[in-house]
């Protein structure tokens, strides 16, 4: 900032000398200041409230009040304390300086006058006055904008917050009557007979599957954009996941008459730090799409991998899912990954999709440090191809954490067992789920009930739901694990909540969780962590529990159930090419529907090999055996041809 910078500030010059002014007035006007002149302190006073200067000249020895107590009266006052005050004074002594500075002068010009010095100070004493203004002005709007950013700040985490708690509410009012909804479907699958009331339920499961897909969705897409959602790192067998996902998709590749090749790169180390869950949910919906928009051809998974550094235990994987579809046209090809966006002129009467997968898609493959892009041609197919980086080779893969044992082999003690929830449907649905077992039962619908009947009845196990009225499930929990007659009852929390924090919250509180809808072998798998069981034959292979029935049944069979024999050997011989199919084929989802024709027509034809051959087939879908599902299919023909030696 220089001289011109300042032109046009006023100065006052304070003076009884006019000698003085008169100097003062020509080496100032000269520079295009304007100038206001007082021959006395009074008079100074009296103009600056009239008309404030930028800056001041101010005699020390004048008649009435002197330079001094004029300075001390200026700044003394509000309106003008923050005019510039510069002494002008032929008193040169130091003490003269000091005192001037002490009534709040910035500076002393001595007389006789040099021009260049007058213009000098006078100069740098108004552009330090203009920065101050400046710098005052952008501290103001600093402030401003300080205090907007807190104030939206503050607006963004209420709208998350609500958001949260909106989310929470909707997982918390959809899931509670879908844990219902699920379950009592799932239990009359296995009683209902007729095919055609089965294909309903089937159709009821099916949509309640689809809803809490979507809710689920809409969740993970919000705590991927609130930055909730973290990687979960365990050794696993990566080759394995892409061969299950070959597995599930299997029987809706056939129904569509495509090719389903997967490529593994036969170098791949398969053991592998990564997150199983997500790398399984990013293959899940690009598979899912290839199939979905492809109606003549193949589906194809290529999967490599890359070591940029030979002496390090770190790879890249890099997969892609290729298919020969309908194809991305150019244009859309970043579009396709935001939140609802779908593919221009796609049908969604035919495809049907609320276009979430691919957003959540990219947004879980980048929480994983890697990329996805998308290549291809609009009618001849697209090619997925996702890069995950810095993956740590593992030296041996956890074991599965499902094990072998069926789990209507177990055999639990006496328990008395408490259901808190506010939900009728809900305790009904548990007390079904278990009633085969030796339980008795109480039911609370709240959380003060529960602490009451947790105190008088010293249950074996309580299932907590978490939000009730009255009293909550923590604090229900709370007390009852801070009273000693009561703290070494195991708290089993069955909530419909998925957030994150709650999660944390709930584990730490409780000594089990199971988040709703709440599977039958979820429930007992949980239940036998906290009350003593033993197994039904637990030495048993599969054959040996096929012949041990068959020969019990030899025994007891009535001459009733041996006219309908004949009946039932059609009937299975009929599902013969079926349970061939599925044998080779083996599909999750098939050989659980199979298996439950099975118990179904064991019930309903009182042959008990075969009801338990159903049962246990159901008990090796449950936890993934592949191994056991074949040799326990192995066994139908036997169950065929016993029956036939009893007719």
């Amino acid at each position: 900032m220089n001289i011109k910078d300042i032109k046009g500030s006023q100065i006052l010059i304070v003076d009884d000398n006019p000698g003085n002014l008169g100097v003062l007035f020509d080496y100032l006007s000269s520079s295009d200041f304007k100038i206001l002149v007082a021959q006395s302190g009074e008079d100074a006073l009296e103009l600056v409230n009239e008309n404030k200067p930028d800056l001041i000249l101010l005699d020390i020895l004048m008649p009435g009040i002197d330079g001094f107590e004029t300075c001390r009266r200026l700044k003394s006052n509000n309106k003008t304390i923050d005019i510039p005050v510069l002494f002008v004074s032929s008193l040169s002594e130091t003490i003269d300086k000091v005192k001037g500075f002490e009534a709040g002068g910035v500076d002393y010009i001595t007389k006789p006058f040099q021009q260049e010095e007058v213009l000098a100070r006078i100069t740098t004493h108004l552009n330090i006055k203009n920065l101050k203004k400046q710098l005052e002005k952008q501290n103001k709007e600093l402030q401003k904008e300080i205090a907007e950013r807190k104030k939206a700040e503050e607006a963004a985490e209420s709208a998350s917050r609500a958001k949260s708690a909106f989310l929470a509410n909707m997982s918390h009012e959809i899931r509670t009557p879908m844990n219902a909804i699920m379950g009592f479907t799932d239990i009359l699958e296995k009683k209902v007979i007729e095919q055609e009331y089965k294909q309903y339920l089937s159709l009821i499961r099916a949509g309640g599957k689809s809803l809490l897909a979507l809710i689920n969705d809409i969740l993970d897409l919000s705590k991927i954009e609130a930055g909730k959602l973290e990687p979960e790192y365990t050794a696993a067998d990566i080759c394995h996941v892409f061969e299950e996902i070959k597995n599930i998709f299997s029987y809706k590749v056939k129904e569509k008459n495509l090719d389903f090749i997967l490529e593994i790169d036969p170098g791949l180390k398969s053991c592998l730090f990564f997150d199983e869950t997500r790398i399984r949910q990013v293959l899940l919906n690009l598979v899912g799409n290839a199939i979905k928009f492809t109606e003549s051809g193949y589906v194809k998974i290529i999967v490599k991998s890359r070591q940029p550094d030979p002496e390090q235990d770190i790879i890249d994987i890099i997969f892609s899912v290729e298919d020969t579809g309908i194809g991305i046209p150019e244009d859309q090809r970043e579009l396709i990954f935001d939140p609802f966006e779908q593919r221009r002129g796609q049908s969604n009467l035919k495809y049907g999709g609320t276009g979430l997968g691919l957003a959540i898609t990219k947004r879980l493959v980048e929480m994983m440090d890697g990329t996805i892009s998308v290549q291809g041609q609009e009618g001849r197919g697209s090619i997925f191809t996702v890069v995950i980086k810095n993956i740590r080779i593992a030296a041996h893969c956890n074991l599965s954490e499902k094990t072998n044992t069926d789990i209507d082999l177990i055999c639990f003690n006496d328990a008395l067992i408490m259901i808190a929830d506010d939900f009728a449907d809900n305790r009904m649905l548990m007390m079904e789920y278990l009633k085969k077992f030796n339980f008795r039962f109480i039911e609370a619908e709240n959380g003060r009930q529960a602490v009451e009947m947790a105190e008088s009845n010293l249950p074996d196990l309580i299932l907590m739901d978490i939000r009730m009225p009255v009293m909550d499930g923590y604090d229900a929990t709370r007390i009852i694990k801070s009273r000693d007659k009561t703290k070494n009852i195991p708290v089993v929390a069955v909530t419909a909540s998925a957030m994150k924090s709650s999660e944390n919250t709930i584990r730490a509180l409780c000594d089990g969780y199971l988040k709703k809808p709440v599977s039958r072998s979820e429930l007992i798998c949980e239940a036998a962590r906290f009350i003593g069981y033993s197994i039904d034959n637990p030495g048993m292979a599969d054959t040996e529990i096929l012949e041990n029935n068959e020969q019990n049944t030899e025994t007891i069979i009535d001459p009733e159930t041996l006219k309908r024999l004949p009946e039932l050997k059609n009937i299975l011989e009929a599902k013969k090419s079926l349970h061939m199919e599925i044998s080779e084929i083996l599909t999750i989802n098939d050989i659980e529907d199979f298996a439950r024709q099975m118990i179904c027509l064991g019930k309903d034809y009182k042959y008990e090999p075969l009801f338990r051959w159903g049962e246990n087939l159901i008990a090796k879908t449950i936890m993934f055996d592949m191994e056991g599902l074949g040799e326990t299919l192995d066994q139908y023909s036997k169950i065929i041809k016993k029956i036939k030696g009893l007719i």
